[in-house]
């Protein structure tokens, strides 16, 4: 099968999401919202910027209004 360049990125991306998931699970909720000094301050942040960003593109590739982001809510991720 020829996966064409979009394609593949999007199957990594998916890969990638599910495995920093996979990893987000083993940890605390201390740990999850623990800062750590680099991006967007913690690994429940980053996580909320890039799946915010992931349906961001989704949603432009699909010529839809994006949602709001995740990070904006002022909630906190479990």
């Amino acid at each position: 099968m020829d996966l064409s360049l979009t394609e593949t990125l999007f199957a990594y991306d998916r890969w990638a999401t599910r495995a920093l998931i996979a990893a987000c699970a083993e940890l605390s909720q201390e740990e999850f919202e623990r800062p750590v000094g680099i991006g967007p301050g913690s690994v429940e942040r980053t996580l909320n910027h890039l799946v915010s960003a992931l349906f961001f593109f989704a949603d432009r590739l699909n010529r839809h209004k994006p949602r709001p982001r995740l990070e904006e809510d002022g909630r906190n991720k479990t």
